[in-house]
Formats: structure tokens, C-alpha cells, sequence
């Protein structure tokens, strides 16, 4: 099963040309873009 940090190092390796940053905050990762838009990411779990 894939996890957050998964999820942020495959946008700042595989995506590096367009990612500036990445924050992590708990179960939400943003992902900021060369012109200053961001993209949220949240990662929920099904039981």
C-alpha cells in the first residue's frame, strides 16, 4: 500500500521540473508548482 512520503518523493523526483516544494502535514501533502499554484493531496483510509 502506498503512503504519504510515497507520494511526496515521487513528485519531487519524478516531477522536479515543475515542483518549487513540498509540505507535509499529517495525512495531507501540498504540492506547490513552479507558478506559485499548489495541488492539495490527501490520503484517506478504507476499513
Amino acid at each position: 500500500m502506498i503512503d504519504i512520503s510515497s507520494l511526496k518523493r515521487i513528485a519531487e523526483v519524478e516531477f522536479y521540473d515543475i515542483v518549487k516544494n513540498t509540505n507535509l502535514t499529517g495525512f495531507k501533502l501540498r504540492v506547490i508548482l513552479v507558478d506559485n499554484s499548489f495541488v492539495d493531496i490527501y490520503l484517506a483510509r478504507r476499513f
